[in-house]
């Protein structure tokens, strides 16, 4: 429901969103053999969710082996439940096209990072690092992601998290 209200009104619901993070995610993350589990789910009606709660919880897993504190664990999931929301505002002919993607198509798809920061910002109630880790979660260490074509030493560390847990 959270994720059609985003396609729809253009909103993140950031309270159902924080809640199903600190509920459920968090507590997935943390249980051992989550990441087997996950590997074995698969949803064709809804690939953006799947994966988006698939993404946080490996966020949570990742976070918790680089000694990151409970809290920051929490945000870290919640970064990687909200890192796609900007997918909402990519025309869903885009979105959901069987083939490969034209030059353009692609442009308009690689904007869903800059879609997503924007929706959030708005809110001015998440942590700058999960709009960072939001924003830059495709970007590469040799510069050769988007959307700025940053290197190693300017991509935030949770945004570094996230392109992990996103591949």
């Amino acid at each position: 429901k959270a994720f059609d209200e985003i396609r729809y009104f253009k909103e993140v619901p950031l309270k159902k969103m924080q809640d199903l993070s600190d509920n459920a995610l968090v507590s997935l993350a943390a249980t051992p053999g989550v990441l087997g589990y996950l590997h074995s789910l698969r949803s064709l009606d809804d690939y953006t969710f799947q994966h988006s709660v698939n993404v946080a919880i490996i966020c949570g897993v990742l976070s918790k082996w680089l000694g990151y504190s409970a809290e920051q664990m929490k945000d870290f999931v919640l970064a990687g439940l909200l890192h796609d929301v900007g997918k909402a505002a990519v025309p869903l002919e885009i979105l959901n096209k069987p083939g490969p993607l034209t030059a353009a198509e692609m442009k308009q798809m690689q904007r869903h990072a800059e879609f997503g920061y924007e929706m959030l910002k708005k809110a001015r109630v998440l942590a700058d690092y999960i709009l960072a880790g939001v924003w830059q979660h495709h970007e590469r260490l040799d510069g050769s992601g988007y959307p700025a074509g940053l290197t190693a030493e300017r991509i935030h560390p949770c945004a570094r998290v996230l392109a992990i847990a996103d591949i």
